[in-house]
């Protein structure tokens, strides 16, 4: 499954809900099941992003799809990328 990277901030309702951060994640991890997208693992971070997640979805229209419906909630704006394995991209440039 292809590999993503996502980059989530705390909203303004996010940081006035702060002591619900665990229902926060809980929602979005089911939001993710339902879709069939596996959280890898994640961080909490310092800086410009709140959390770093590395996910597997079945695709880009997916991972899009998910990304939108978290927004939905109000409580994370992220960014996601698309990720390849260093592995990957040096075998792909040696064929």
């Amino acid at each position: 499954m292809p590999t993503f990277i996502r980059l989530a901030s705390l909203t303004e309702q996010g940081i006035r809900n702060i002591r619900n951060l665990r229902a926060m994640i809980d929602e979005t991890r089911v939001i993710m099941q339902e879709h069939g997208v596996h959280l890898q693992q994640g961080w909490a971070t310092l800086g410009d992003y709140d959390v770093v997640a590395v996910i597997e979805a079945p695709d880009a229209k997916t991972a899009a799809q998910v990304s939108a419906l978290i927004a939905a909630r109000g409580n994370f704006r992220a960014t996601t990328l698309s990720a390849v394995a260093l592995a990957e991209l040096s075998e792909a440039v040696q064929e």
